[in-house]
């Protein structure tokens, strides 16, 4: 203590000393910790550099042009789907009146009635098209631009299965739309399309439900999902055996009024002179006929049996019944497309 009070500059220095190190130590300690954090930011930094270095798609230039490509491609195939999906779209909000549309559904049953007519085949007494609603009644002014879009859908599917030639239409069911009862569609977020839904039912041969099935793949015109399908042949039971009607040939000639199969008092023209009048079936087991009519015409040696048409007995046998056959489907509109912004 009396070297302190003796020495007051020396002591001050020294203490001024003392607190100066120690504030140095801690600022170097708190340097030491920001400098460890940097230092191994900096080694994971730099792992990740290495790991992306030996990746197919860093970024040189070659893969950078690669990538365009790629994207280039890519937005290319998404405007083919654009220009595709743009013929199965309309304007919701077209202008076309009530009364309008009712002359747009005669007239498109009048041309579906005439093509089942002149394919023979039968029609439901209540035909409309699907819309028997509006028979008798107008549709709701917002509703017309999409059920005009439904009309000329199934008018051309229509027409399609009067070219097919099935026996009957049976059935054609539209499920209603909101917009008719004065709703509001509010389409779900993921939702490209919206869905008309229809159900048929016909009657035919296998032949011509094939070939209305095909119709449905025809996407030139309109867009045609099958969702549901059930085929029934016409009889519960398959065709039996006793079913085929098997032809009979004509009986053979079995008149035994002669010794040789010839009548004594045949009353035909007399044989000419060289021709054989014996009957082959009488000759001798071993025997060969050197007639000259035999040797000429050797078909003599043939018993004559009537020819039988094969063809009639498949047919009866595997069956000629017609089918029946139910579809349910939708009609598809697709939603305008969003432009897909580049990176």
């Amino acid at each position: 203590m009396n070297w302190i009070k003796q020495n007051p500059f020396l002591s001050g220095l020294l203490g001024g000393t003392l607190v100066i190190c120690g504030l140095l130590s801690i600022v170097a300690m708190k340097g030491e910790s920001k400098y460890q954090d940097t230092k191994t930011r900096f080694e994971t930094a730099f792992r990740e550099v290495n790991k992306s270095e030996k990746l197919p798609l860093y970024p040189i230039a070659q893969n950078r042009q690669a990538k365009i490509k790629a994207l280039d491609d890519y937005s290319g195939s998404i405007d083919k789907l654009r220009e595709f999906h743009s013929k199965f779209q309309t304007d919701p909000k077209a202008n076309i009146s009530t009364q309008e549309f009712t002359g747009y559904i005669k007239a498109a049953n009048e041309e579906v009635v005439n093509a089942f007519k002149a394919a023979e085949s039968k029609l439901p007494d209540d035909f409309f098209m699907g819309f028997n609603a509006y028979r008798s009644e107008l549709a709701k002014s917002g509703s017309t631009a999409l059920l005009d879009y439904q009309l000329k859908a199934v008018k051309h599917l229509l027409l399609g299965m009067a070219e097919a030639r099935p026996t009957q239409l049976t059935r054609i069911y539209r499920k209603k739309i909101v917009e008719e009862d004065d709703g509001i569609y509010e389409p779900a977020q993921d939702d490209v399309a919206r869905e008309f839904s229809y159900e048929i039912v016909f009657k035919g041969s296998e032949a011509s439900v094939r070939d209305f099935i095909n119709k449905f793949h025809d996407k030139e015109s309109y867009y045609y999902v099958i969702r549901s399908m059930r085929i029934e042949n016409e009889k519960d039971t398959p065709p039996r055996i006793s079913d085929a009607k098997f032809e009979n040939p004509a009986p053979a000639n079995t008149d035994l009024g002669g010794a040789f199969g010839v009548p004594f008092f045949d009353e035909g023209p007399p044989a000419v002179a060289g021709e054989s009048q014996v009957a082959l079936d009488f000759l001798p087991e071993g025997t060969i006929p050197q007639t000259r009519d035999v040797v000429e015409n050797p078909a003599l040696l043939a018993p004559s049996v009537a020819a039988v048409d094969s063809t009639k007995i498949l047919s009866q046998v595997l069956g000629n019944e017609e089918l029946h056959v139910f579809i349910r489907f939708d009609i598809l509109m697709f939603f305008p497309t969003k432009e897909i912004t580049k990176p």
